[in-house]
Parts: C-alpha cells; structure tokens; sequence
C-alpha cells in the first residue's frame, strides 16, 4: 500500500528521539524532512531573560541558516522573524488563549492560562496529578467479586469449624443466635472491604497512578507551570561549617524560578528603590506561592527585577542523587544550598546592564516560614555593601532563651577545630563510606520506600491541597480558591518529589548546615550589616506559627511588626493586594526613597 503524502496539512509534533518515517522504495516521492525539537539542554540556553506573557506568542528560535529569531521557555507559540524565512514552529501554553476550559479539539499535550490568574498554566490534558477512580463497571465488578470471595472464605471457615466438632456439632447449628449472625456478617463485610480495596490499589498503582515527569521532559514540551518560568543552570560554592567550613561544589544545578518585571513592565531608575527583589518559599511549598503577588510586588516596591526560586527538594529544581548516606550529599537539599542557588541568581542579576554600573546596588528580600532562613542566609552571602531590607513572614525560627543560646555558641566554638577534624577524616576513611552506603541502603528499604509510596498515596488524593489549605493554612478556608490548590499540586507531577522531600528532611535532621550560635546568631550578624532592615509580618489567624512567636522574635530584636487580621499562614497568597499594599505602606514609613 502507497502513502501519499498531503503537504497541506500540518506537520505532527515528534519527541527529539523519535525515528523519522521510511517511506517504501517503490514509492517516487519523498515527504518534506521534519524538524526535530531542540533538547532540554538546548531550550534551556535559549531561554531569553524577558520572557513572554500569558496568551500572547514570541519568536521562534534559531532558523537552519542561523538567523536569531528570539526564544521560548514555559509556553508559547512560535512565529517568523522580520526576515520572513519559515522556521519550525513549536506549539506550547500560551497559543490557545486565555481560558481554564479546554476545548474538545485542544491538543492534550498543550497548557492553557487560567482566567482566574492568567501567569498560571493548567495541567495539560495528557497528565494526571492525582490518582484516577477506577470506571464504574470495574468498580461494580470488583465489588461483586470482593463479595464472593469473602463469601466463599467466610462460609469455608465457619462449616469447617463446625464440621470439626462433637457429634453434638447439629445442636450448636440449629441453636444459632443473632450474635453469631452478626459475627459472620462483620467478618464477611471486613473481608470483602479488604479484598475490594487492595485489589482498587493494586489497579490504580498498574494503570492510574499519578504522572511524574522528569524535569528535562517538562522543559523539552514547555510544560513548566507559569509564563514567569524559566529554567537555568546554576553553579556555585558553599562553606558548610559542620564539615568544617570547606568551599563545596554546588552544582552545575537545573533550577526553576520565576522571574518578572524585566522589559517595559520594569520601573525607570528614577522610580527604582531596589535593583532586585527574590522571594523564598516555605516548607511543602515551591516558588509558585509568590506568584500571585510577585509581579505586582516588584512593580509597587519598585523593584527592577523580581525573582522566586525552587529549593531543592521542592517544585521543578533539579535533584541530585543522595544515596550514598553522607552529609555532603545532602548539602545541595539544605536551607544553605537554597541560599547559595538564590545568592547566584541575585548576583546575576545585579552583574546585568545597568545595575552593574551603579555604585551602590540594593536588594529586597522576602521569606516565608522555612524560608526566612534561608533569607537570612542570602543577606549575609550577598556582598556588604548592597543595600538590604527583609521581609520575613510567619517565620519559622528557632529562638532559644538567652542562656541557652550562649551556652550553644560557647559549645559550637569549643567544638570548632573537633568538627574540622572530624570531616577530614570522614573524606579520608574508607571503611565510614563502606558503613554508609550499607545503613543507606536499609534506609531505602526501611524508610524511603514505604515513606516515599505513603507521600504519594496522600498527595496523590484529587482534593488534598484543597483540603490542607482550608483546614490549615489559610485563615478563611472559604477564601481558597482552585488556582490555590493548582499552585500547591503542579510541583508534585515531578518526577522524585517524594524522593526530594525526604533527603531535605534528612538534610535537617542530621542538621547538615547549622550553624554555630543557630537561628540568633544568623539573625543578630544580618542585622549588624550596614544599611539593613528587617520587618516582621504575621497572619493573625496562622495556626502553623502563632502570631505570638513571631511578636516575640521582633520584641527581641526591637524589630517593627506587623499583623495581618484574618489572614493565616501566607497571607501574602490569601490576599496578595493587601500584603502589596501594606508592604508599600511600611517602606514609605521606613523612608526608604527611591
């Protein structure tokens, strides 16, 4: 049989490692070559740092001979250039316009804005965040087969018991009482329930489990959550001072984070109070927590650039291996190594254009909960002379009583040059790496599998975020709206999301990067920096860090405070305009001008 090939029609989209098709040799004519994707490597170099906006479309990349045509990253649909040469064109998010419904035509592979938050992509239709319900005509078949077997067991054993007996096994049978009844009936309905239940998970563990996709994949579709996404590589050093204060290789490290306000949406520098703002997510969370207020944040506050990063372990960043059972393995999934990832990308930033010719350049960094570690972490990492205000929300510091503390710091430095020794012979010895990788791998078995598989049966539930967010985190629970519950849901379609997780909480239980002195120590050498500022604000209705604490860390440190009735957890989330709005408030009553 003879293919013919119709030019008319639109070249199907092909993976980069699928086979071209061979047409037979009997046949004279030839379909026009196909263009293959670029690899995710090769998206990731072409991401431009503007970026595009929801809806709308940019250039296409490079063409055969060359020309530079623009970029893509996230979502988006390509075009020509002003040459007018064809070039290949890659469907992604943003082509099929505005809009959380999809039509009966939309291709599954494709993601939409939603109207409700148009810098938020839907799922795609060909993925599956949470686990699927078995059809109906499998779950009516697999009740009735529960009930039979359950039936055939229950009957089995109760006859054999009988049979078993005394000759007077007749008179036990005709003086069967209700309670009796009762107790076939109950161990009939427990046997049918757990056989009906492990046979629905065995199914939707083979056939509907939640997807998870690779972070290369994600890129190489455009399938990143947000236009604001962009994915880059990242190297860096870090000094872990509980393995001796030794530079660490951070890196090369694919990270994903947001990042707005460049183009003609940037401020002028007369109106520019900072040069960069970066926000740091909390615990469970990814750097899709800003996003509802990241663009009008860096917008308000003046900001030339605003940016929000993944920690490892969270969201799209990438996640390097740690099975090996050594602490250096998990530095990359330790509040440090997220600091570090947020240090290069702010100092990237400042190296850029206009900020690199400025004397004194000024950042404006923002933490949530966990991250106000990690934040603090950044301002003392950042050069000393950058200007500095911090914003730390809810946060989640360990703030021992004063005594404590100062016996902690004496203990840490008595300890110092014991730590330093005690790394290098941990590099050194070859029978500790032999001891670590056999206690890794029962961990593994022990722990991480079932753990792991535990995370994904919870999360994998359709309506869990939903139900986390108005149970716990937020302080109206009728204020959680479904873009709430998406923010929270796309980062576990990662591939190894619960893999992450768990090395990050191994990295704080083993306390990989403490540091001598702890949290008080951290916050009393960032507010010593010259020209620094700390603000505090708190929901007051957070049921996961009391308002009281964080009043009590600002009394403290004589730092202003300030309360947000109502709000809970992330209050810059459950009311961005608000959390903007006070936030610009309290930098025109610290008089920090432009």
């Amino acid at each position: 049989m003879r293919l013919a090939w119709d030019s008319s029609l639109p070249t199907p989209s092909i993976k980069p490692s699928a086979k071209p098709m061979r047409r037979s040799s009997s046949s004279g004519r030839q379909p026009p070559p196909r263009t293959q994707l670029p690899t995710a490597m090769e998206r990731m170099m072409m991401v431009p740092s503007g970026g595009f906006q929801a809806g709308g479309v940019l250039d296409n990349v490079t063409d055969a001979a060359g020309s530079s045509g623009g970029a893509v990253t996230g979502g988006g649909v390509g075009r020509s250039s002003a040459s007018g040469r064809a070039k290949q064109v890659l469907p992604l998010a943003a082509a099929a316009g505005a809009g959380d419904t999809r039509t009966g035509a939309a291709d599954p592979g494709t993601i939409t804005p939603r109207t409700d938050l148009p810098t938020l992509f839907n799922f795609p239709e060909s993925v599956h965040p949470a686990y699927r319900p078995l059809p109906i005509p499998i779950r009516v078949g697999l009740a009735v087969l529960s009930a039979m077997l359950a039936a055939v067991s229950t009957c089995t054993k109760t006859a054999t018991r009988i049979g078993g007996g005394s000759s007077g096994s007749s008179v036990v049978i005709d003086h069967i009482n209700w309670r009796r009844t009762v107790g076939l009936f109950a161990k009939f309905a427990l046997r049918a329930l757990l056989i009906g239940t492990l046979a629905t998970t065995a199914i939707q563990e083979a056939f509907l489990r939640p997807s998870r996709i690779d972070t290369a994949t994600l890129v190489e579709r455009g399938w990143l959550p947000s236009p604001l996404s962009r994915f880059d590589s990242i190297q860096s050093t870090i000094a872990i001072p509980s393995l001796g204060n030794t530079n660490t290789e951070l890196g090369p490290l694919g990270v994903h984070y947001l990042r707005c306000g460049s183009g003609d949406s940037a401020p002028s520098r007369r109106q520019q109070r900072f040069d960069v703002l970066h926000c740091n997510h909390g615990f469970g969370a990814s750097s899709l927590s800003w996003l509802p207020a990241l663009p009008s944040l860096a917008e308000r506050i003046g900001a030339g650039v605003g940016l929000a990063h993944d920690a490892v372990g969270f969201g799209f960043t990438s996640r390097p291996k740690a099975s090996r059972g050594r602490k250096e393995d998990l530095i990359p999934y330790s509040l440090a190594g997220s600091a570090a990832i947020g240090t290069k990308l702010v100092i990237n930033e400042l190296e850029k254009g206009q900020v690199e010719d400025k004397e004194h350049k000024s950042v404006a960094l923002f933490g949530h909960s966990m991250g106000c570690t990690t934040t603090l972490r950044m301002a003392l990492d950042l050069p000393r002379n950058t200007r500095k205000v911090i914003v730390l929300v809810a946060p989640a510091l360990m703030l021992p009583s004063v005594a404590a503390n100062e016996k902690t710091v004496a203990s840490s430095a008595d300890n110092k040059d014991a730590n330093k020794q005690r790394a290098i012979s941990r590099h050194r010895s070859r029978a500790r790496r032999i001891v670590d990788r056999l206690l890794a791998a029962v961990r593994r078995i022990v722990v991480d599998v079932p753990f792991g598989y535990f995370l994904r049966r919870v999360v994998g539930k359709a309506n869990f975020w939903m139900s986390s967010l108005q149970s716990v985190v937020w302080g109206h629970p009728d204020d959680v709206s479904d873009a709430d519950g998406l923010r929270f849901q796309w980062p576990a379609i990662g591939l190894g999301w619960e893999r992450g997780l768990l090395a990050f909480t191994r990295s704080r239980l083993l306390n990989v990067d403490a540091i001598p002195g702890g949290d008080v120590k951290l916050l009393s050498d960032v507010l010593n920096l010259p020209d620094t500022r700390v603000i505090i604000v708190a929901g007051g209705n957070d049921k996961i860090i009391p308002p009281t604490a964080s009043r009590n860390v600002a009394e403290r440190f004589s730092l202003r405070f300030v309360t947000l009735q109502g709000r809970g957890h992330d209050p810059f989330e459950e009311n961005p305009e608000e959390f903007v709005n006070m936030i610009e408030a309290l930098l025109q009553e610290q008089e920090i001008e432009c």
